[in-house]
């Protein structure tokens, strides 16, 4: 069950760690280096297909009032988006290892798409509260454990900007 499906959660923002399809991770890679993040994780639907290859995961921290779906995806649309990314941080870039990234993310034709969701109780008017409580530590270090796995880029399409 995708997360955008549950009452208690909603979206906030989407995360892209990007890559070559010949780095994609298999099923048991993904849950080993997400078990290994430093937070309290819990993975739920982890599913890989028929080869073992990984497809997408929910990850919820109870303790960062946060949940994270995973998913794979690739193609020639990723390539065309990743170009137009790379059109737009390359100017940006504010150093030598960013502007190397930028030009490196049209090569790349797969990505995790990385949606971060925050708890929240429905009815409850001090919910709204609970934004101050949410943390983006987990989802820091799911990035950058993705980021590893794949030897991929981590961006934050929103702010447009490469996550360090």
């Amino acid at each position: 069950m995708s997360t955008f499906e549950r009452d208690d959660y909603q979206w906030r923002e989407t995360y892209f760690v990007t890559f070559a399809a010949s780095d994609r991770p298999t099923r048991a890679e993904v849950e080993s280096a997400l078990g290994a993040v430093g937070v309290c994780l819990e993975i739920e639907n982890l599913i890989g297909d028929a080869e073992g290859n990984f497809e997408t995961v929910t990850l919820r921290s109870s303790e960062d009032y946060s949940a994270i779906d995973v998913s794979y995806v690739c193609g020639e649309e990723i390539v065309e988006e990743n170009t137009r990314i790379a059109e737009e941080l390359g100017p940006l870039a504010a150093d030598d290892e960013e502007r190397k990234k930028a030009g490196l993310l049209p090569k790349l034709d797969a990505r995790f798409d990385v949606m971060h969701f925050e708890q929240v109780v429905k009815g409850d008017p001090t919910s709204d509260e609970m934004g101050d409580m949410l943390d983006p530590s987990a989802l820091l270090m799911v990035l950058e454990a993705l980021e590893h796995l794949t030897g991929g880029i981590a961006i934050d399409p929103q702010s447009g900007a490469f996550v360090a």
